[in-house]
């Protein structure tokens, strides 16, 4: 290109492409500064492949100490996000359009492969998913099991009462979101023991925070009763 011509003689692709290029380069250096990704010694190219013998770690020299990374074929995965800072994440994904999905995990479908592994040992939580009115797990199978649990299960929507001798019925009351005991609720209460001629008769839905345990006759002794909310 002739270097003499004036800026209003480029053409308009080429205005917009510097434009790009240059406003991409302001931002990486001031995010990362020069030195901050280092590929084995040579610098990082976008759009093009980048061998390096040794894993990349990017990070911003802004942090008083250098404890939030990211790594390119690190030796625990092709990328790696470590936080190491109070409430830090590791690794976040938003999404924000209609159909969006924060973070995808896609395996070749072979009985070996694991979409999404998280572990939290000795404790802690593995999985933590919130939601105020939607889902907060939603899982599907096709033909195999839609959830399989190793372990004790807990569920916030049980409990236990006592009858006591000469009881017939205990009445329950949750408090908790509405329609925490909806119509379509299904409570299942059994006795905890045995009572030779007693068992629950029947469990009697009265609003959306309180239900009513009945018993076949009145308790010849004291009796505890497990109950557990499904839906």
């Amino acid at each position: 290109m002739d270097e003499t011509k004036a800026p209003s003689q480029l053409g308009r692709r080429t205005l917009l492409t510097g434009a790009a290029v240059g406003a991409v380069a302001a931002v990486g250096s001031a995010i990362l500064g020069p030195e901050a990704v280092d590929a084995g010694g040579t610098t990082l190219v976008l759009g093009e492949i980048n061998e390096s013998n040794s894993p990349t770690r990017i990070y911003s020299p802004s942090f008083s100490s250098y404890d939030q990374h990211v790594f390119l074929s690190h030796s625990s995965g092709s990328v790696v996000g470590s936080n190491q800072k109070t409430g830090g994440v590791g690794v976040a994904g938003y999404a924000s359009g209609q159909n969006g999905v924060a973070v995808s995990a896609v395996t070749d479908g072979h009985s070996s492969t694991t979409g999404l592994k998280a572990t939290s040992d000795p404790e802690g939580y593995a999985i933590d998913a919130r939601t105020a009115n939607g889902v907060a797990i939603r899982t599907t199978a096709a033909g195999g099991y839609a959830i399989e649990i190793n372990g004790r299960a807990v569920f916030n929507r049980s409990g236990k009462v006592t009858f006591s001798a000469g009881q017939k019925s205990i009445s329950v009351t949750r408090t908790g979101n509405q329609n925490y005991i909806s119509p379509d609720t299904i409570i299942v209460a059994t006795i905890q023991g045995f009572a030779e001629g007693t068992w629950v008769a029947g469990v009697i839905r009265n609003s959306d925070q309180k239900f009513t345990i009945r018993l076949n006759r009145t308790a010849p002794k004291a009796l505890v009763v497990g109950w557990v909310a499904i839906n």
